[in-house]
């Protein structure tokens, strides 16, 4: 969650050593998921600093963990930023099969505001709620 925070601040690559505590914790555990979840919010952190080198790797390692469990549902989570993530993955030959799959997820009505009653996306009601604090 606090990486979260540091992201919607503005201030994801601040602390840098916070990341690789995070990722060293997550691999001792075994976590896979949280790996995942950690290397993504990574690659969301570069790419909104404009660092897309940087972003791509820390993604291909999410996708590289993902892929095998076909992991999903924790891209779509991210919203826009991750779609526009993996179409820069895309447009660089990264993990092609998979990153179609999850692109086209993306595209399925049940993600639209008709099916699931939202007027934003999910990232952006988080950031609203945390600005209303």
């Amino acid at each position: 969650m606090l990486a979260r925070v540091f992201i919607l601040q503005g201030r994801p690559l601040k602390r840098l050593s916070f990341w690789q505590v995070l990722l060293d914790q997550a691999r001792q555990m075994d976590r896979i998921d949280l790996t995942i979840e950690i290397q993504i919010l990574k690659a969301l952190a570069f790419q909104r600093e404009g660092e897309d080198d940087k972003a791509i790797e820390a993604l291909a390692e999410a996708l590289s963990l993902a892929e095998p469990g076909s992991y999903i549902r924790i891209f779509l989570d991210e919203g826009e930023p991750m779609t526009r993530l993996l179409r820069l993955a895309a447009s660089r030959g990264l993990a092609t099969t998979y990153v179609s799959k999850l692109l086209s997820t993306f595209d399925k009505p049940a993600f639209t505001e008709r099916e699931t009653g939202l007027s934003s996306p999910p990232s952006q009601l988080l950031i609203e709620a945390l600005e209303c604090s």
